[in-house]
């Protein structure tokens, strides 16, 4: 299996690989066009005076460049669309991942070693927040708590895990699975180098 990070370099890496291959056929269709378009103009221009011809030439660069600039725009918004749809997918996936563990033998042991961990941040008489439908697992927790810490449901929480408050509500720790997937997202919005720009 793929670790995370060989995982993040494939999809980047495809990611990449197709950017580059649309770019290049959209220049490659620009430049023939423009070619033809600059040929056509030339040969007309030579059969009039010298100052139409330059006129022309001058008039045909202008369409081009703006011809170029608004296929340049157009790439851009389609790649940029692309991203975000791959982007969608990419959490979603993870996200239906994460509910699916949540409902594992395997979140059990999650939820154990994540209220110990609480318990050495907030320490006893703790208040401990939970989705509603992991209120079962009421005991797992306040085991790891000496049976000193109140375990309340949290509409906030979706997917599961843990957060709390020290016993004087000076310190909130979050380990919820959802605020574990927010921090990715925001963690490959800003590394994942899905750029759209053409140099």
């Amino acid at each position: 299996m793929l670790n995370h990070e060989e995982r993040l370099k494939t999809f980047l890496d495809s990611i990449n690989r197709e950017t580059q291959e649309k770019y290049n056929k959209i220049l490659g269709e620009i430049e023939n066009q423009s070619k033809n378009e600059l040929e056509k103009t030339k040969q007309s221009a030579e059969k009039k005076a010298q100052d139409f011809y330059n006129k022309s030439v001058s008039r045909c660069k202008t369409e081009s460049n703006n011809k170029i600039a608004g296929e340049m725009m157009k790439a851009r918004t389609e790649l940029s669309k692309f991203r975000e749809k791959i982007t969608a997918d990419v959490f979603h996936q993870a996200r239906e991942k994460l509910n699916v563990f949540s409902k594992s033998d395997d979140y059990k042991k999650f939820i154990s070693e994540s209220a110990a961990a609480l318990f050495v941040l907030l320490g006893e008489d703790a208040r401990i927040f939970v989705k509603d439908a992991d209120l079962k697992l009421k005991k797992e927790i306040e085991k790891a708590f000496n049976g000193h810490c109140t375990v309340c449901a949290d509409i906030e929480i979706e997917i599961g895990g843990l957060k709390g408050k020290n016993s004087s509500d000076t310190l909130l720790a979050d380990d919820t699975l959802d605020t574990r997937l927010k921090q990715q997202y925001e963690w490959f919005l800003s590394n994942c180098n899905l750029n759209v720009d053409f140099k």
